[in-house]
């Protein structure tokens, strides 16, 4: 399972590895939920596999997931290319 979990809101400019894919944490803010209780959400830049386009990708501090392409290429359940290897994110030191 590729799962991201964090305790509390990393730096910004933390790099999470995904199968060989980077992306840069650019931003946190605080968001309330529906049921009242507050989070934190964290965007992300990275590059499309499939045309290098950049692109964002928002989530919580627990995801178990990240689009891998831009809005023009994304396809559920589709590798990126050949066999995916199931790995834990891995947080990048710069």
């Amino acid at each position: 399972m590729n799962k991201i979990d964090f305790l509390s809101s990393p730096p910004i400019g933390t790099v999470v590895a995904l199968d060989g894919q980077e992306y840069e944490m650019i931003s946190s803010a605080p968001h309330q939920r529906k049921d009242g209780t507050p989070t934190t959400l964290l965007t992300w830049a990275t590059q499309c596999p499939d045309c290098g386009r950049p692109f964002q990708v928002t989530t919580g501090l627990v995801t178990k997931g990240l689009n891998r392409r831009c809005a023009d290429h994304r396809q559920a359940l589709k590798p990126v290319s050949g066999r995916r290897d199931l790995v834990r994110a891995k947080v990048i030191a710069r």
